[in-house]
């Protein structure tokens, strides 16, 4: 009976042994240095995404690839391949909408920076395009120092350094270089479009002609040549317009509605 005991006893302690030994396995992990600036600590393609903020979406966002790089010394969004925004009201109506090349979001001071053929919306209708764009969500401001073109309803603006709130509806440009009449514009672009065909239209003929003369055969003529007849001059003097005059001392402020 003893003997039993003494064989019970010293199979549990085996099994004992062979437990602690089992766990007592020594890991051993592999410093990896990765640069925090450049390493995304998410990546999503084909992004359609909603953010919120104060318990309201705020604007939608659609991007062909987005980098979140929350580690980096300044958290930040990348939107290398462009992005599409559309800004929302408490009640759900889109208000602006923003399209381009590039973009940048800086988390901490909730600052979008928007790069290359930056397109822009109010819900007025009234459109925007320039080639950098600054819209801080802290402080609720859109602004530029670019070369800025808008188009309202009744006129074109041109200039540079532009500002607003989000709204996008009283804004501000600082230096305006043009201003004018939606139906003076159209009929400018008209004029050169027809001016760049007519040209287009005068070369064809030329260079067929031309082409032919050289393809037939010249041959010797025994009679004396004969007095050619002057050409006769068909040049035609573009009319002159009137430069538009601006006050450049102050900034233009441009209300809703054009008051």
């Amino acid at each position: 009976m003893k003997h039993r005991w003494w064989i019970l006893a010293g199979g549990l302690i085996a099994i004992l042994i062979l437990i602690f030994s089992s766990t007592e396995k020594k890991e051993q992990l592999l410093a990896l240095e990765v640069d925090k600036e450049t390493t995304p600590t998410m990546f999503t393609r084909d992004a359609h995404s909603f953010v919120s903020d104060s318990g309201y979406t705020r604007y939608k966002i659609e991007a062909p690839l987005w980098y979140v790089y929350d580690e980096a010394e300044i958290p930040n969004w990348k939107f290398n391949d462009g992005v599409y925004l559309e800004k929302y009201n408490d009640s759900m109506q889109v208000t602006a909408t923003f399209i381009c090349d590039s973009a940048i979001y800086l988390s901490p001071t909730r600052l979008w920076e928007f790069i290359g053929n930056v397109r822009m919306r109010n819900e007025l209708g009234d459109r925007f395009l320039t080639e950098q764009m600054f819209w801080n969500t802290s402080t609720h401001k859109i602004y530029s120092d670019s070369f800025i073109h808008i188009e309202k309803a009744d006129r074109i603006i041109e200039g540079y350094g532009f500002s607003t709130d989000e709204k996008i509806q009283d804004y501000v440009v600082k230096r305006p270089t043009m201003i004018i009449p939606v139906s003076d514009f159209n009929r400018r672009r008209n004029a050169t479009a027809d001016s760049t065909a007519v040209d287009a239209g005068n070369a064809a003929p030329d260079s067929t002609a031309q082409t032919e003369k050289q393809q037939t055969p010249q041959r010797a003529s025994t009679k004396a040549p004969e007095a050619q007849p002057e050409a006769e001059s068909h040049t035609q003097t573009a009319p002159t317009r009137e430069p538009v005059k601006l006050q450049r001392n102050s900034g233009l402020k441009l209300m809703r509605n054009g008051k």
